[in-house]
């Protein structure tokens, strides 16, 4: 008898997570997911799924704390409904999914595990998460990134991709760390190293990078900047730009979610398939 996999909401990371589950031999039905026409038609939609291997939520599993993100749903999914329709499948896998949830879904006897947390889902989303950032900035300003001053906050798995690329692009390149050592990467990278405390009193850019999700493009920053400059907002939500004066002083703020998803969709399932084969490995 074929392993089974059951996707519930997501995005189009879920059309090519389905053909990969395929290819290696399980049965994939889906829930939430019928207007994606591009899924391989081997793909079962049910309301009623049978007892799977594998139970498949999205990443994030909701934006709004009250649906499931699932963009290609017939109508909207409540989360509250989601352990009726999960009822007897034994393991539930979402990225970055909400405690009540969790909760109640073991309290159902599903064993639920959080992809979002893994070392491994991050790593490899790092590097589509910064191309896809730097194609936002090649379609949303109106001069060459070349010798453009770009700032990039944090220096993290997504930092370090940025900065790397953005130096090969030939930018003028800024990143911040609080970290002595990260400091010093950043300078050997070919970038200039700024100390987070510092970066409100910093200078214009062209473009800022944020990967921090915490406060730290806030008014003094953003009123140094001009009505050229262009903030990309990469953090994961609420984010780290002060939205409400950036509005005020007239700065472009872009709040960039699910880059991996919109970018490099195959790359970024491949992520969540080998985050998902280590906790079915701890399973077993």
């Amino acid at each position: 008898m074929k392993p089974g996999c059951l996707m519930v909401g997501g995005d189009n990371r879920q059309r090519y997570l389905s053909g990969l589950y395929l290819q290696q031999g399980y049965a994939v039905y889906c829930l939430g997911l019928e207007s994606c026409v591009t899924l391989p038609k081997e793909v079962v939609h049910t309301e009623a799924p049978p007892p799977v291997t594998l139970c498949l939520l999205p990443v994030p599993v909701t934006r709004d704390g009250a649906t499931l993100y699932a963009p290609y749903a017939a109508r909207p999914i409540a989360l509250e409904r989601l352990p009726a329709y999960l009822a007897g499948q034994r393991v539930v896998c979402g990225g970055l999914v909400p405690p009540s949830l969790s909760r109640a879904l073991q309290s159902g006897g599903a064993q639920v595990y959080d992809y979002g947390k893994s070392e491994v889902f991050a790593r490899q989303n790092a590097l589509p998460t910064a191309e896809g950032g730097i194609e936002l900035a090649l379609h949303h300003t109106p001069f060459v990134l070349s010798g453009a001053r770009v700032c990039v906050a944090g220096y993290g798995r997504i930092g370090k991709e940025l900065v790397r690329l953005l130096v090969a692009f030939g930018c003028r390149v800024t990143a911040t760390a609080r970290r002595a050592e990260d400091l010093a990467a950043i300078k050997k990278a070919g970038a200039d190293p700024l100390p987070t405390a510092e970066l409100p009193g910093a200078g214009a850019f062209e473009v800022i990078f944020n990967t921090v999700p915490a406060p730290v493009i806030t008014r003094p920053l953003l009123r140094r900047q001009t009505d050229q400059t262009l903030v990309l907002d990469l953090a994961s939500l609420p984010g780290g730009v002060e939205d409400e004066a950036a509005a005020q002083l007239g700065v472009r703020v872009i709040h960039a979610l699910s880059l991996p998803a919109a970018c490099a969709p195959l790359t970024a399932a491949g992520a969540i398939q080998t985050a998902l084969r280590d906790i079915m490995q701890e399973t077993d």
